[in-house]
């Protein structure tokens, strides 16, 4: 049952952070955190108030989310209308496949050309073009105002372990601050160690940080792939990074793993890696290196933190068929600017924490009604939400 309580305006900061100044004072209550105020108490596990009046972008102030949604309707009702467009999507694909077999130029012959084009590219992506992060370089460049992204503002809710004290945070793909920037401002005692596949990404995150008040010797940042190990190059101003070999070669014990284990998150010894919206950019040969590098970067018990786009997310009904590289159980696409997006269903990210060396402790799908008030429109957006703890004294490679 969901209760509304008032907060009163006296009520300590703890529990006021919550909520946005110009929204009302209540919360939609679940349970597990018991806050005092001076009249009574107030249960808070996920609380609920709308952030359309807090946006801003990375680089602006604004107030920490007044809630948080993850449950506005069943993961299971978008099953039919998912599956439905997926057969769509590689029946669209198949009919491709076809045309380009027999030579027939259909009215989409030429995009359907270009898009295999660049598929062919991508999975014969050299060293060097990896280092350029496939794309996410020219993203960031494209988007160097840093405006593109919104502030994140509710990852301090959607993990509550992020707001303990003297924390050490490691976020791996950080862009340029969006999931990071929010939760320092909400912990002014935590520090962190963030790297991007980007250079200008982590160029954009020291900028927005100097914007937003935060004491740069908070952050450690530095261009890195751990999707393969390999450094990138780094820009003009980026702190320097000690690489080591590359390629992580752990092979006995959690210890002995950490000690032979390189590059430069290998022993951060986190209490806590973020990692948002990141493994979807990935092929999916990659994500079990990342998640590698993630298990390599966590103290002993560290949490893994972890947000990503779900199975039947709006975004991926709405791909085209063309745009689809691998119709198998993958269904890897390719978005215009040329990144990559893929789609995880809880079992399937199950699967590949419990691989990389870690025991999940929650995974379950966000699903969260997004309105457009101009069209009158609802869309229907999943995304899995995920808390992983790192196993010891066992073997990761």
């Amino acid at each position: 049952m969901v209760v509304l309580t008032p907060l009163p305006t006296t009520a300590p900061l703890q529990a006021r952070h919550l909520c946005c100044p110009s929204q009302p004072r209540w919360m939609k209550v679940q349970h597990n955190l018991q806050i005092k105020t001076n009249t009574h108490y107030v249960l808070l596990r996920n609380p609920y108030p709308s952030l359309a009046p807090c946006r801003a972008y990375v680089g602006e102030q604004s107030e920490t989310a007044g809630e948080y949604h993850s449950q506005d309707f069943h993961w299971e009702i978008c099953i039919e209308e998912g599956q439905a467009a997926v057969e769509r999507q590689r029946q669209e694909w198949r009919t491709r496949a076809h045309e380009q077999s027999v030579g027939i130029e259909s009215k989409n012959f030429k995009e359907n050309e270009k898009i295999n084009s660049d598929y062919a590219k991508l999975n014969t992506t050299t060293k060097t073009d990896k280092s350029k992060g496939s794309g996410w370089e020219a993203f960031h460049q494209q988007h160097a105002a840093a405006r593109f992204f919104k502030k994140k503002r509710y990852i301090p809710l959607a993990f509550p372990a992020l707001m303990k004290s003297d924390l050490h945070i490691a976020e791996i793909g950080c862009g340029c601050g969006s999931a990071l920037l929010p939760v320092l401002k909400a912990n002014p005692t935590a520090r962190a160690t963030a790297c991007d596949v980007s250079s200008t990404a982590i160029e954009l995150l020291k900028l927005a940080a100097e914007r937003e008040g935060i004491d740069l010797n908070r952050i450690h940042s530095f261009p890195y792939d751990a999707s393969t190990g390999a450094t990138t190059q780094t820009a003009p101003g980026t702190n320097s990074v000690m690489t080591q070999e590359q390629g992580a070669t752990a092979s006995a014990n959690t210890l002995e793993a950490e000690a032979n284990a390189s590059g430069p998150l290998a022993g951060l010894h986190a209490d806590c890696v973020l990692m948002i919206f990141t493994l979807s950019a990935l092929w999916p040969k990659d994500m079990p290196c990342m998640l590698r590098h993630a298990y390599h970067a966590l103290r002993p018990d560290g949490l893994l933190l972890f947000r990503d786009y779900g199975l039947y997310d709006m975004a991926q009904l709405r791909f085209p068929g063309s745009q689809l590289l691998d119709p198998g159980e993958s269904l890897v696409y390719q978005r215009s600017d040329g990144t990559l997006s893929s789609f995880f269903s809880i079992e399937r990210m199950e699967n590949l924490a419990h691989e990389a060396g870690f025991q999940v402790v929650e995974c379950e799908y966000v699903t969260t009604f997004v309105k457009n008030r101009k069209k009158g429109t609802e869309m229907k957006r999943v995304f899995v939400h995920g808390v992983f703890k790192k196993r010891n004294n066992i073997k990761v490679n």
